[in-house]
């Protein structure tokens, strides 16, 4: 019989792999609900041993709230479209062909870009090699390629489901831009843009849009399905912001996504307002950057913040707003997580902490070692099916395949016994310890990154209901960040999940960054939600 301490402490191990938003922080969870996010917005679950999905916690996703992801045409030949994909009001077919679709005649209209924007939509996730070339500057764009234009009206019709009104109509591009991972090595991350329509007069601020967990197949790239990318992005763009929302290098295109790299993923978000600013040409910028992440976008938004001395970003970085997104506080690993793997069915808490595990050690193998040696820490008898899942599959469906094996299918049939073994080795500074498990480990603690207190002002958005970045987690990370010497604004909604403090945040969001650009104190949270004391 597991121990309830022991099985609590187990699925902490995620915590272990410094995985921000995906159950990462210093107390220990309870375990009682857990789920994994994508694209726009998080998919939660029920209690941890129901194996039921919130429908209501669905239905809070992405633009129209998630109803249907049935269309053909969003899904990728490698890979399943995340659940939960919608458009932004009505059914697809009334996205593809909206009614209404005439532009304003005012102003600069939507062809004048500094670029050509007529490349396919499948040559953006085909990096051509002269982009990877060494005197390449970062954020300069390679392919750049033109999705929709929705009219002022059609914005307006579709953000009144949350509350907001447009301002503008929206243009949407995607592009691929040159970036750098955090090996030193050329990288390129694809990314969508979303420009006010007409362009207003004055100079734009950017933002920043950091998505959650998606997934490390190429289908499961966000940009790979225009008009999904959830409610905040396109109301910023509609009040006259320019908006880029990345993939993060090595999603959907060549290579593997740095998953749980905060380096390699804030790397990414740093690269962005140049490949903006070389999209839009001089003078439409204003050059002040806000950053604005959820779950693994939160955490990635604060490590871009802690990282943006040693990798500028173009402009100035003025702000990041992580929602219910975590980042690593100490550097001490607990040889405890690192046990009990004979104990703890690979479904445990829904399938979750398999899932997020799998993802981060496939990454690492492959971004470290090479991709042929991404599976080799995975069992022998499941090295095929787990390779064959990450591959093929985005987060909810690879969380339902873990949470659909039989309870005798443990954590030590997954991976390889030798996984556990070698890294605890390496955590003790036993003389047995070896490579690869000690680059693995150096790497985990190579993730603590303090934020920066001469840097972008921080705002944390926590629902008081979020089981997956808890309260009590972010409240220990807030108290870490002020012993660094910076002082996060809070707003915590009571009655806010993982994932429906996104789209209840989008007021705020928009409050906070209007007063980070005027340089005024944060307007109080529009809820009085208060976090609860760290344990």
């Amino acid at each position: 019989m597991i121990q309830p301490l022991k099985t609590t402490a187990f699925f902490l191990l995620v915590a272990s792999l410094l995985l921000p938003g995906c159950g990462g922080g210093e107390s220990e969870a309870t375990g009682a609900d857990a789920g994994g996010d994508i694209s726009g917005g998080i998919i939660e679950l029920q209690d941890a041993g129901s194996g039921a999905v919130d429908g209501a916690e669905v239905d809070a996703l992405d633009m129209s709230g998630g109803e249907d992801s049935s269309d053909p045409d969003a899904q990728a030949p490698d890979a399943q479209a995340p659940d939960a994909q919608v458009p932004m009001d009505g059914s697809v077919e009334d996205l593809l062909d909206p009614e209404d679709t005439t532009v304003p005649d005012a102003g600069p209209m939507s062809s004048e870009l500094a670029i050509d924007c007529d490349d396919s939509s499948q040559s953006i996730y085909v990096t051509p090699s002269s982009a990877l070339e060494p005197d390449v500057a970062l954020g300069a764009v390679s392919t750049c390629t033109s999705d929709n234009t929705w009219s002022v009206s059609w914005m307006n019709n579709s953000l009144s489901a949350v509350g907001q009104e447009a301002n503008y109509g929206i243009q949407e591009l995607r592009i691929s831009y040159r970036t750098e991972r955090s090996s030193g090595a050329p990288g390129a991350s694809t990314a969508f843009i979303l420009l006010p329509e007409p362009r207003p007069a004055e100079p734009m601020p950017t933002i920043v849009w950091a998505h959650g967990t998606a997934g490390l197949a190429d289908g499961c790239a966000p940009t790979n399905y225009p008009g999904y990318y959830g409610y905040l992005p396109y109301t910023f763009a509609a009040q006259g912001y320019a908006v880029i929302g990345p993939d993060y290098a090595g999603l959907g295109n060549e290579g593997i996504q740095g998953y749980g790299d905060a380096r390699d993923t804030a790397y990414s978000l740093l690269d962005a307002p140049a490949a903006l600013g070389a999209v839009l040409g001089p003078n439409r910028l204003s050059g002040e950057v806000i950053m604005i992440g959820h779950s693994q976008g939160g955490g990635a938004v604060l490590y871009a913040q802690a990282l943006e001395k040693e990798h500028p970003v173009e402009g100035e970085l003025m702000g990041v707003i992580d929602i219910a997104g975590d980042i690593v506080t100490d550097d001490v690993l607990s040889p405890n997580q690192w046990t009990y793997w004979n104990l703890v069915p690979a479904n445990y808490a829904q399938g979750t902490s398999a899932s997020f595990l799998v993802l981060y050690v496939f990454a690492h193998l492959a971004n470290t070692w090479g991709e042929e040696e991404a599976d080799s820490f995975f069992g022998p008898e499941w090295k095929e099916t787990v390779t064959g899942w990450i591959e093929t599959q985005c987060i909810f469906d690879l969380i339902q395949s873990f949470n659909s094996l039989a309870p005798t299918v443990m954590f030590d049939d997954i991976f390889d016994p030798s996984f556990p073994a070698g890294v605890l080795a390496c955590i003790e500074e036993d003389p047995l310890c070896q490579e690869p498990y000690a680059t693995y480990v150096s790497t985990l603690k190579a993730h603590l990154h303090p934020s920066d207190p001469e840097g972008a002002r921080v705002a944390i958005f926590a629902g008081m209901l979020d089981t997956l970045t808890t309260p009590e987690e972010l409240s220990c990370t807030v108290d870490t960040m002020a012993q660094w010497g910076v002082v996060a604004d809070l707003c915590v909604h009571p009655l806010a999940t993982h994932s429906s403090i996104v789209e209840g945040g989008i007021g705020d969001a928009l409050a906070w960054t209007e007063a980070v650009l005027k340089g005024e104190a944060a307007p109080p949270c529009s809820k009085n939600g208060a976090l609860p004391l760290c344990p």
